[in-house]
């Protein structure tokens, strides 16, 4: 699955995180419901092992081989949600410089698999080192999982160890796994759209509505008959954009925003500000998924297009390669009645657009 970084002003979420569900009644609750209840159902350990895809993997017959060393494994990183078609991904970090990875599946009674995966991390994308993961410098390495479309919703558990160059393996660590269903919470179904964007730089509050244009950078140029000109390098306009949330588990998102650049040579000439405006287009397709325990919600774009300085460009992702829309801890939130999206870049530096109904 990919990982797509995104901008606070596109805001084309990522990871939502809500107040909760209410109890609707009717369909739709029935429909959560039901949804909670897959989620629950136990997959037998050599059902999840027949039916992932980890690059760079050797599945071997029998059990890992045995901790025999000092080597250390730390996976608390690590989150307990998966996704149809898509998997998983496994941040891990040790104090020894880790070489591969031993995976066992287990079903939720404790019950391994007949095999296990032997995972090297010099092969393919499934594990990537650290120099990789600029993002992430705690994590040594991760461990990419994926499904095919055998795996159904409901929870498993797995055992992994790590080892070095040299053989020494470190101790095994334990985790469970739940394949989330695709939609799960009704509370959030219909369009939202956007109401208002807040930011906070370096201290400084700032709110805008849709239509209303902000600039930045200030400057002055001289004009070629004499005399300066003064103005903004940069404006754009956030017009009315929105996300809609389907009862089947997918979503529509939409995005315009009108960009303006400060033009020097024409402003030069003219002696007044002079500015080519370019419009920008974004809208993106996918499903989203409700993550009960950690009460969130997260998207998985399948279709995207982009339209900017009239150049058009658009992306179709098959599953398993979904693109997870991500801005390091933003996430979307239930506030009273508005969907709250945020970016927290610091004490002074804050982020948040508000969608309603």
């Amino acid at each position: 699955m990919k990982i797509i970084l995104r901008s606070a002003a596109i805001a084309a979420l990522v990871v939502l995180a809500s107040c909760g569900k209410d109890d609707n009644g009717g369909s739709a609750g029935e429909m959560d419901e039901q949804a909670e209840l897959l989620e629950q159902t136990p997959l037998e350990a050599n059902t999840v092992a027949d039916n992932v895809v980890i690059q760079g993997a050797t599945k071997e017959e029998g059990t890992p081989p045995a901790p025999n060393g000092e080597m250390t494994i730390d996976i608390s990183n690590a989150v307990s949600s998966a996704f149809l078609n898509e998997g998983f991904t496994i941040p891990v970090s040790s104090n020894m410089e880790i070489a591969g990875a031993y995976l066992q599946f287990e079903s939720n009674d404790g019950t391994s698999a007949n095999s296990y995966f032997n995972i090297n991390i010099s092969s393919g994308s499934s594990v990537k080192s650290q120099k990789e993961q600029q993002n992430e410098k705690t994590d040594n390495a991760y461990i990419d999982v994926g499904f095919n479309s055998n795996i159904t919703p409901g929870t498993f558990c797995l055992v992994l160890s790590v080892y070095t160059q040299g053989n020494v393996i470190s101790v095994e660590e334990k985790m469970c796994i739940t394949v989330e269903s695709w939609g799960g919470n009704s509370d959030i179904l219909g369009k939202w759209n956007l109401s208002l964007e807040e930011k906070t730089s370096s201290g400084s509050f700032k709110s805008y509505a849709p239509g209303d244009e902000r600039c930045i950078d200030n400057f002055s140029v001289s004009c070629e008959s004499g005399g300066t000109v003064s103005g903004n390098k940069y404006c754009y306009t956030t017009n009315p954009s929105g996300v809609t949330f389907n009862e089947d588990g997918t979503f529509e998102y939409s995005s315009y925003d009108t960009n303006k650049e400060y033009n020097f040579q024409a402003s030069e000439n003219e002696c007044e500000p002079v500015y080519d405006v370019y419009e920008n287009e974004y809208d993106a397709k996918g499903k989203w998924a409700y993550l009960d325990k950690e009460d969130k919600f997260v998207l998985i774009v399948y279709e995207d297009r982009n339209f900017y300085k009239n150049e058009l460009s658009s992306n179709t992702y098959a599953p398993g390669d979904g693109a997870l829309l991500v801005e390091d801890e933003a996430g979307w939130r239930f506030e009273s009645e508005s969907l709250v999206f945020s970016v927290d870049d610091g004490p002074n530096d804050f982020y948040k657009a508000i969608f309603k109904k």
